[in-house]
């Protein structure tokens, strides 16, 4: 039977449904915000503006349902309704089943299931282009990077490569762009990277990216003859990574193996430097015979 709403009885309903719509809000904010300190490397974080907005959209459409349904029924179903609403809500508005996919991703490649990971990847990527801002574009980012480290390189650019570009503007649309280049860089498609790179309007949506960009256009051009143009892209202010690796490329080129070998012997000192090492060992560039020997591996007879 449905209650005559009164005062009395939506003082006593508030505050429960109050309490249910904070915890409501604040949980997937809890559990994105340990994902991401947790993988560092996606460089994304959880700042106070976006766990404002994310939280005050939740108060703002479940705690105002759950306060009727409180005052025509009782507490119990206010709460209730609080509760359904905030998880539905975070099913679409949230990242957090978007977070826990990159886990499932890392579980299928620890596993040693590359199908499985191919699979959960392009999942997940599709489900991210429900949002259309930076922090979508570098989540899915971060999904495909996974898949490339193990050296599924094609299945990471198709993956990318298959968001419709049409869907971002801005920032979003110059950091797709970006990840995009980067792949093919590795994948030694120079001159479709060169064009993708090209596609990046604007300014870098921050000073970190803008230095990744000049890096990754110094490797193209260390890669395709145009040496002296590539290191005058690099400043000494750089990271060590960057300077380090294109120092490597450049001497390769210039026909100075043991100076490219010594910049990778500084660059696997490097934190994730092993990695990175790897990776020009396994994509393309002048360092890539140097870094194959680097890791114990000869390169092929050309």
């Amino acid at each position: 039977m449905v209650n005559e709403p009164d005062l009395t009885s939506l003082a006593s309903v508030a505050p429960v449904v109050a309490l249910v719509g904070a915890f409501v809000a604040l949980l997937p904010i809890a559990v994105i915000a340990t994902i991401w300190k947790r993988r560092p490397w996606l460089g994304l974080v959880v700042t106070g503006r976006s766990a404002g907005l994310y939280a005050s959209a939740v108060l703002l459409i479940a705690v105002p349902t759950g306060l009727i349904a409180g005052v025509l029924f009782d507490a119990r179903r206010g709460a209730l309704t609080t509760f359904v609403l905030g998880l539905l809500y975070a099913y679409r508005g949230s990242l957090v089943l978007d977070a826990l996919h990159v886990e499932r991703v890392l579980r299928a490649i620890g596993n040693g299931d590359r199908a499985e990971a191919v699979a959960l990847a392009t999942r997940g990527v599709r489900r991210l282009e429900r949002f259309r801002n930076l922090v979508g574009v570098k989540l899915s980012w971060g999904i495909v990077s996974l898949i490339s480290g193990v050296g599924l390189l094609e299945d990471a650019e198709r993956i990318l490569g298959a968001v419709p570009c049409n869907r971002y503007l801005g920032p979003a649309l110059w950091c797709l762009q970006h990840a995009l280049a980067s792949l093919r860089i590795r994948m030694g498609r120079f001159d479709q990277a060169t064009a993708t790179l090209d596609f990046c309007q604007g300014k870098a949506p921050s000073a970190p990216l803008e230095e990744e960009h000049r890096y990754l256009r110094a490797l193209v051009d260390v890669s395709t003859g145009h040496v002296e143009r590539a290191k005058k892209r690099i400043k000494d202010t750089d990271k060590p990574e960057h300077r380090e690796q294109l120092r490597a490329h450049a001497a390769a080129a210039l026909g100075d193996d043991d100076e490219a070998r010594a910049a990778l012997e500084r660059v696997s000192k490097l934190l994730y430097g092993p990695t990175m090492v790897e990776m020009i060992a396994n994509g393309y560039g002048p360092a890539k015979r140097v870094a194959l020997r680097l890791v114990g591996r000869e390169p092929e007879a050309d």
